[in-house]
C-alpha cells in the first residue's frame, strides 16, 4: 500500500531502521480478520508479542480514534486508508526522534 509511495531510498533506509509500513500494515489485516481483535482489544495478551505487534497496536489505534473521535484529525475528513496510514507513520517517526537519546541531549544543552 504505503510502500508504492516512498521513494527507493526511503525504503532502503527504512528497512534499515527496523518494520516498514508494509509490514505493519499486514499484521494489523491478519491481526484483525475474522474478528480476532489482536491489536484493538482494551487489554490484549502481549506475552509473546514482538517489537513489531506494538507498534501495530499504536498504529492501528492512532488512526482508530482519529477516525471515529469528533476532535479526530481524521474525522469527517476524506483522507485515503494510504494517506491516514502515511499520516500516522509520519506521527511515529517524529515521536521516534524527538525520545532519542541525542536529540533530549541537544534539546537539554540550549
Amino acid at each position: 500500500m504505503v510502500d508504492r509511495a516512498l521513494g527507493a531510498s526511503q525504503q532502503k533506509y527504512a528497512k534499515e531502521r527496523g518494520k516498514g509500513i508494509g509490514e505493519i500494515q499486514n499484521r494489523i489485516l491478519t491481526g484483525e480478520a475474522y474478528g480476532v481483535l489482536k491489536y484493538s482489544k482494551p487489554h490484549p495478551k502481549k506475552d509473546e508479542w514482538e517489537d513489531a505487534d506494538h507498534l501495530a497496536r499504536f498504529h492501528f489505534n492512532v488512526k482508530d480514534i482519529n477516525l471515529r473521535s469528533q476532535e479526530g484529525v481524521f474525522f469527517g475528513k476524506n483522507f485515503t486508508d494510504e494517506m491516514m496510514d502515511r499520516i500516522v507513520w509520519a506521527l511515529k517517526g517524529w515521536l521516534c526522534k524527538i525520545h532519542a537519546q541525542s536529540y533530549i541531549d541537544k534539546v537539554e544543552l540550549q
